[in-house]
């Protein structure tokens, strides 16, 4: 659904730059609501998140698991097409963000430094794979970047073929489901 409403965002945005955001796990705010509810508390420090506090149940208790750095792949997968020029994820701190208060990385911080290392990149295949696998490839100054998010709940096996010079290089990270790295040489 996030590819669909990034292609029809693209076309309403008739070649002006677009920038999708924030995506979050849970809606920051009630787009229906008839009238304000007031959540129990209103966010005082960065323990508690920088906004949300009118909506109820705005943290999910997700937001630390390495399923959601997972889920980012996947959806920056999805939103990063031609016409999109910038996406905003999450808060920075606190339990909708991409840190704790404490200043721990959840993993989805992780994901997300991968991410912001490839801007300026050329991305090479933004589309999301078949199943609950998210691939994202991208290259600069001969070096490629590969990022895959499963968000099944089996693990998945995935083969990656690159063909032709323009994909020769060096691939900087590969990621599925957990967040482990690797440097591998590719050859076309």
């Amino acid at each position: 659904m996030q590819r669909l409403v990034a292609e029809r965002a693209v076309e309403m945005a008739a070649g002006r730059p677009l920038y999708i955001g924030p995506v979050t796990l849970r809606p920051r705010f009630n787009a229906v609501a008839t009238s304000v509810q007031l959540s129990a508390r209103r966010a005082a420090t960065v323990d508690d998140g920088y906004a949300a506090e009118f909506v109820p149940e705005a943290t999910d208790p997700r937001q630390a698991s390495t399923a959601v750095a997972a889920w980012l792949v996947c959806s920056a997968t999805s939103l990063a097409i031609p016409g999109v020029t910038g996406l905003t994820y999450f808060e920075a701190w606190g339990p909708r963000g991409l840190r704790a208060a404490s200043g721990e990385t959840y993993p989805v911080g992780i994901a997300f430094d991968w991410l912001t290392e490839l801007a300026g990149w050329d991305l090479c295949d933004g589309a999301p794979a078949p199943g609950t696998v998210g691939l994202l490839i991208a290259q600069h100054a001969g070096r490629i970047a590969l990022l895959a998010g499963n968000i099944g709940d089996e693990s998945q096996e995935l083969t990656v073929q690159l063909a032709g010079d323009a994909l020769a290089g060096t691939l900087d990270r590969i990621t599925l489901g957990g967040l482990h790295s690797a440097a591998h040489q590719l050859t076309p």
